[in-house]
């Protein structure tokens, strides 16, 4: 469990930096301004509902899942984009060469990874 909680922290230290410096430099340049307090009390239930819902709940919940089902298990979340791409595709949309050298790449990533857990695995029994 230690190590699920410090995995999301670091996520949060990495993450916090960057949004805030991304979003200085587009209200630097003038592409994007702060909204008003008026404009904010307007979205407190959407802000409230993103924040402790889509935010705190969402990554309690991911905190279970990876503990419930292991390291590997969570790897085939990576599988949801190819999925959707397979989707696309089934419906009649054509898929472009970047979509598909993407698909490729996130499945490879998948069974190397897999693979890599199978030895380990192995080497410890």
């Amino acid at each position: 469990m230690r190590c699920i909680a410090r995995y999301t922290a670091l996520s949060c230290v990495l993450a916090v930096p960057s949004i805030a410096l991304v979003t200085w430099l587009v209200t630097l340049v003038g592409s994007a301004h702060p909204p008003g307090w008026d404009t904010l009390r307007s979205v407190a239930g959407e802000m409230l509902y993103l924040i402790l819902l889509a935010g705190v709940l969402a990554v309690l919940a991911w905190n279970r899942g990876i503990r419930s089902v292991g390291a590997s298990g969570v790897l085939f979340v990576n599988g949801v984009p190819v999925t959707a791409l397979l989707i696309g595709w089934w419906q009649g949309r054509t898929l472009s060469p970047v979509e598909l050298g993407g698909a490729l790449m996130v499945m490879l990533a998948l069974v190397l990874g897999n693979l890599d857990s199978f030895k380990r695995r192995a080497a410890t029994i």
